[in-house]
């Protein structure tokens, strides 16, 4: 629904996705239907999986990749949807 109560078909704001089971998997940022914002997926348990920034539906700036226990697994960047730079891995 938009702020006035309408239906509405366009993505705008934050949008939350859950599994069968109603495990939050993934909760994204849009606007005006455009991915525009954080983009966080999840693990069942509840930690992080992936995060990265968005604008205007390209990925641009930082992105990482977790764990399932927690730890960061890799971190990197985006520019205009093209990965830049070190990309860092720990194990």
């Amino acid at each position: 629904m938009d702020p006035m109560g309408n239906l509405t078909a366009i993505k705008h704001k934050k949008w939350r996705y859950w599994d069968d089971s109603g495990y939050l998997e993934e909760e994204r940022t849009y606007n005006k239907g455009k991915l525009d914002g954080w983009v966080t997926s999840y693990y069942p348990n509840g930690q992080k999986n992936e995060q990265g920034y968005f604008v205007n539906d390209k990925q641009d700036s930082i992105f990482r990749i977790w764990y399932n226990n927690g730890q960061i697994n890799q971190v990197g960047e985006f520019e205009n949807d093209e990965p830049v730079g070190f990309w860092y891995m720990y194990y």
